[in-house]
This record gives C-alpha cells, structure tokens and sequence, in this order.
C-alpha cells in the first residue's frame, strides 16, 4: 500500500505470501474501511490490518502504533486507491445536533425519577395503571439502589457499570437487541417504562371514523380503566421518562472520546435512596493530561470528581487525583461551614487513606470560588451550559 498525502494505493507486505494479497478484499467504490495501524516502519511507511490482511502504507500522515484509520474506497481496479476520511467532523455534528435536542428536555435523574415515585406511591392511581406499567415501574424503582451501597468499594464497579452509559456497548458485546436489554441497567428499565406508557396511551385514543368496515369489526384493544386522573398522567408520566433518558444520554455523549488522541473520560450520574428520599451522585473520571499531573509525568495519573448536595451541606464538589499509590483531594464548597466541617475531619481521611494503603499528599480544601470542573462536555459554544 502506498499513501501520496491521505490518498492509499494497495500492496501485500510480501507479493505472493498468502493472506496479504489486497484481491481477496470484497472491495466497493465508496466502501469506508476500518485500518489498524500495526506498526510505523522507516521511509514513512506504516503496516495496516484491514479485515485481517496485512498491507503496507508508504504516507505522509502522522499515525501511531494502535491507531485507527477511517478510509473511503475510491478506485478498486487495477490498483485499489483510497483515501483517509476525518471522521471526528461528523461525529461532532452528530453529537451538537443531539444535545441540542436533549438539553431542553432533560433533568436531574433524582427529580424526574422522584416525580415517578410518587405517582407509584399513590395507591388510587397505581391501581389505575395497567399491570404493562405497573410492572417496569416498580422494577425500575426497585433497582435504584441505597446511599449504603455507594459507600460500599465492592458494590460501586458494579453501580457504575448498570448506570445506563454503557447500555449499548454491553447490547453489542452480548449480541443482544434492545428487546432483550440488560436486566439490571438503568437505561433498560427507563426504555422499558418509555415503551410501555407510549404504548398505553395509544390504546387510549379513539379509534378513526375512516377505518374500512372489516376493521372496525375487530376487538379493539383493552382500554385503561376509566379513571380520569389516571389517564391524564399518563402524558405527565410519559415526559418524566423522556427526561430521565435525555440526562443519561447527555452523559453518554459526553463520555465520547473528542477525538483520537484524547484522554478517556466518563460522565456519570447515578440515583439513590437516602431514606425515602431521592438524591443523585454525579460522577466524571478522566485521565490527567500530561500537564496537570501532579507527580511524575511517566506515570498515568487518574482524577474522579464526585458532586453532592447533602441537606443541610449544600453543593458539594471533591477532585481526587491518584497517580501510583499517592492520591492528590481537594474540597469545595459553596458554604464556609462545610469547608471547615472537612477539615475538622482531615486526620481521619488520612488514616482511612492510609489504612487503605495509598500515600494522601495533598488533604486540602479549595480556596477557589470556582469549583473543580469535570472533562469537557458535549456542549458545543454558543449553548447554554446547564448545571443543576
């Protein structure tokens, strides 16, 4: 293969040998190729896996071992010709389209979650909905977890992993369709709910006068109970649940890799009981860009930054950097009294800390105003930047 700029002209890594031949490729104009980049060889030329062949690459570009490149077939005979296609441009128009849309609608899951609690809490009108909504409204209840469990190390990988961010990636690892989601995923009990309450309220609309006469013979389908109330909220109901999904994919987004070469990063917000009472954790974890490092620069050094509003506490932000077995944690706070509440209990962090076998460097609070921000997210310039 040979690259002049991003155009690509196909060649084995060794003619003849089996298996690196580019005519067993089922190639197409206009076919968009994923190539792996294996290794970069001297004279500017690169060893690519595509579809399990490997081929040679003589180009001008900049790649690096592990990459992957995006390319576009423009000529397949007698010499297949290609070119690299940037697809970060339309994954960011993608991606601002779709905040723009999810912005408006959404809201902290605590509160549009709440706002379903109670209805289920009410027994006039839970007995009013249909078991088709009763059933996954209890079940997505029931998988919210408690405050306990947050505290708890061994139980928070697996709070993180069904928090709905990575529902698609497990539906892709597992070959499953969304019919037969995760069963204890945050986003597969919403999509659940959304479904059955879409489907309700379309039983409950009359049916048109211009059906032909074999289909207004049919049963029609079991109406919801002739409850006012109960069918009224069915909208309300229906709104809730498409704000709580807007929030968990704005999270989603956000944990998108911005391109290639940057750092990862994952946005999370995850729901729980304290009590009877409905509060939210939110959750960003990033690699640290070389310089923000606190330590040796060749070692990966790892931030979390935990976001809380306890009663009575007020909004409360906390950076922990761990690099190694040091840790780095820095406190803010929109109220002096917790800043100091914090630092009345710093010698036991740092025996907790230490008990647990890392080396705290830094216990501090932040004399900022500005709080410790979470990686960048998907909202393009020029959008309102919505915190709640």
């Amino acid at each position: 293969m040979e690259i002049q700029s991003n155009f690509i002209s196909l060649a084995p890594v060794q003619p003849g040998k089996p298996g690196t031949s580019h005519s067993s490729l089922p190639l197409q104009i206009g076919q968009l190729l994923n190539a792996k980049v294996l290794a970069t060889l001297e004279s500017n030329r690169l060893l690519l896996e595509i579809n399990g062949r490997r081929l040679l690459a003589a180009t001008d570009i900049n790649a690096r071992r592990g990459q992957t490149l995006t390319l576009e077939v423009l000529q397949t005979e007698p010499t297949p010709r290609l070119k690299t296609v940037d697809t970060t441009h339309a994954t960011r128009i993608i991606t601002q389209h779709a905040t723009r849309t999810l912005l408006p609608q959404q809201v902290p899951l605590d509160q549009a979650l709440a706002a379903l609690k109670s209805l289920y809490q009410q027994p006039q009108t839970l007995s009013a909905l249909p078991p088709a909504i009763r059933l996954p409204l209890a079940a997505l209840l029931k998988a919210i977890p408690k405050r306990e469990s947050l505290a708890n190390p061994a139980a928070l990988p697996a709070l993180l992993s069904e928090s709905g961010i990575f529902h698609e990636a497990m539906l892709a690892q597992s070959g499953n369709t969304t019919s037969h989601s995760p069963p204890h995923d945050l986003k597969a009990h919403l999509l659940r709910l959304s479904a059955a309450i879409k489907a309700a309220i379309a039983n409950t609309r009359p049916q048109s006068f211009s059906q032909p006469p074999s289909a207004q013979a049919k049963p029609e389908p079991t109406p919801l109970p002739a409850i006012d109330d109960a069918a009224s909220l069915l909208p309300q109901m229906e709104k809730d649940t498409a704000s709580a999904l807007a929030r968990l994919v704005l999270d989603q987004l956000a944990s998108l890799p911005k391109n290639e070469s940057s750092s990862p990063g994952w946005h999370f917000e995850i729901p729980y009981f304290h009590g009877d009472t409905l509060e939210r954790l939110r959750l960003a974890i990033a690699q640290e860009s070389p310089q923000e490092k606190p330590g040796n620069p060749d070692e990966t050094a790892w931030s979390v930054i935990l976001e809380l509003a306890p009663e009575y506490l007020g909004k409360i932000r906390i950076k922990i950097t761990t690099q190694g077995e040091r840790i780095h944690t820095y406190f803010w706070s929109e109220k002096a009294s917790t800043r100091q509440l914090f630092e009345k209990h710093f010698d036991h962090l740092q025996s907790q800390l230490q008990q647990a076998g890392l080396d705290p460097k830094v216990l501090q609070t932040a004399k900022t105003v500005t709080p410790p921000q979470p990686p960048t997210s998907p909202n393009p310039r020029g959008l309102i930047n919505v915190t709640t």
